[in-house]
């Protein structure tokens, strides 16, 4: 019973550290967990393939084995037995509420872990047994899960580890839980924290199943006058596309000008550890020109033999008006540093190194 009590408080004290900086789950997972638990943990994010194999993401662990994650992406994970009935682990999960999983649950004996490429190299750091803990959902499409080593010296997990594992398996999934919805409300805040100004601008906000979370009154007025009805969702589904493997806090986007308006379609991936589709926002922007049809013609005849992007025309324009880097983000929807490596491939087409050569040649 007083082991019992202890299990629980050092599992509340885990909880507390975590919780703390929720949007770093993995990472403070593997250090709460070393801390408080004494184990060595990996915290892995992975997707699966139609076959389902897998392909490793991202891996979260103590830094002195970052040498060891590298080799095990690209080498070792093919030959970990928890790795080749990853879709197993993952489905049962799912549907029987198991979490904790050993290589006994897969119908492996434990010592032929180390009969493989991937348990020799573990023996030789040291680690001998793994149980691996899987959220019963995934995220997305990214499938997260916490393996835990102990060392072959000491054994395998006892009864009142099993036990203590079970225990944490639900913390973790109520801590991923928190995980996910901090994602979306992270991306929400920085959205509705861009200035949405007023109604020279027009904008939708949507997930990725494209219904519609926040939009402005004169939106769907405004879509219409370039689209017909129904076919600009499959211009954004086009781009969402082309830019699906976004995996930070960058907007991206396309335009399209017509009727002096501009359509800006943007992804958004929220600043965290590790983002996946379903976090991120679709944002539909329309805006009023407010340049003439003239400048545009006069602006493009004058640089049309610098190899400038459509971008870096838009973004040279602003420099030549004197516009600061934040004022041009906030202008075309885009990060700062966005519009410095502009800015840096502007200054190298026109052969200068500051604002002031940029004026000479073409202000």
């Amino acid at each position: 019973m007083a082991e019992s009590r202890k299990d629980n408080t050092v599992l509340i004290d885990l909880s507390a550290y975590i919780s703390k900086n929720i949007s770093a789950l993995p990472s403070r997972m593997v250090e709460g967990i070393r801390m408080y638990l004494g184990y060595n943990a990996v915290y892995g994010i992975r997707e699966l393939d139609n076959a389902g194999k897998t392909r490793i993401i991202e891996l979260f662990g103590d830094s002195r084995y970052k040498r060891d994650h590298i080799l095990y992406k690209e080498k070792l994970a093919k030959t970990n037995l928890f790795e080749m009935q990853f879709s197993r682990i993952v489905e049962e999960s799912a549907t029987s509420n198991k979490m904790v999983w050993r290589m006994q649950d897969l119908g492996h004996k434990p010592d032929e872990f180390f009969e493989t490429e991937y348990g020799q190299h573990a023996g030789k750091s040291g680690f001998g047994y793994i149980a691996m803990i899987v959220p019963t959902q995934p995220l997305g499409v990214y499938y997260h899960s916490l393996s835990i080593y102990k060392s072959k010296i000491k054994g395998d997990f006892t009864d009142e580890e099993l036990s203590l594992l079970e225990s944490l398996a639900a913390l973790y999934n109520v801590l991923f839980a928190a995980y996910i919805e901090n994602l979306r409300h992270q991306a929400l805040k920085a959205v509705f924290n861009y200035k949405i100004t007023d109604g020279k601008r027009q904008v939708c906000i949507m997930d990725t199943h494209f219904d519609p979370i926040f939009k402005t009154s004169g939106f769907e007025q405004a879509i219409g006058k370039l689209f017909k009805k129904g076919s600009w969702t499959d211009f954004v589904l086009d781009i969402i596309v082309d830019i699906d493997d976004a995996s930070s806090a960058v907007y991206y986007e396309k335009n399209i000008e017509e009727k002096n308006v501009r359509l800006r379609v943007c992804v958004y991936v929220p600043d965290t550890e590790l983002s996946n589709f379903d976090t991120k926002l679709i944002i539909v922007t329309i805006d009023e020109l407010c340049r003439t049809d003239e400048e545009e013609v006069k602006l493009s005849a004058d640089l049309s033999g610098y190899g400038f992007t459509a971008r870096e025309n838009e973004v040279l324009e602003f420099i030549i008006r004197g516009m600061s880097i934040d004022e041009i983000s906030d202008k075309l929807f885009i990060s700062k540093p966005t519009v410095r490596t502009h800015i840096s491939h502007i200054y190298k087409k026109l052969g200068v190194n500051s604002r002031l050569e940029v004026m000479s040649i073409l202000g």
